[in-house]
């Protein structure tokens, strides 16, 4: 039996299996430390981009945890998820060209992120959240 203290993604179902509620580590995490949860619709003038943040740290929760500082600074955060089979060392926005000023916005807010501008049609702001966020209070 091999024993770890580093947290690892899960997912929790809840209800039967034709009407279960899905909901992962980050969502955890995220509407533990932010119980107003998502931006519903991001379609108005107010806030006319979304952010969706990955976890690419290798632990579980870390992107939850910026996804709730984002949301107390009222950031428009709209899905928190992970990707397990990337580990990143450093956070990266990656951002359509359009919303730089935005995107700059939010690695401020989250102490630093390399940035990425795209061609892009659509208005979401892609947030990896890297190792460099273990531990660190954004």
């Amino acid at each position: 039996i091999a024993v770890t203290n580093e947290p690892k993604e899960y997912v929790v179902s809840i209800g039967d299996s034709d009407n279960a509620t899905v909901i992962n580590s980050e969502e955890v995490t995220f509407l533990k430390l932010y119980p107003d949860g998502y931006v519903s619709s991001v379609s108005n003038e107010e806030t006319p981009y979304s952010i969706v943040l990955i976890n690419t740290s290798g632990e579980a929760g870390t992107a939850g945890r910026v996804a709730a500082h984002l949301a107390k600074e009222g950031q428009p955060v709209t899905l928190v998820t992970s990707d397990s089979d990337r580990i990143d060392e450093r956070s990266v926005i990656i951002f359509p060209a359009e919303l730089q000023s935005q995107a700059l916005i939010v690695s401020d807010a989250i102490g630093g992120a390399l940035l990425s501008a795209q061609a892009s049609d659509t208005k979401e702001i892609k947030v990896f959240i890297g190792k460099d966020k273990l531990g660190s209070t954004p």
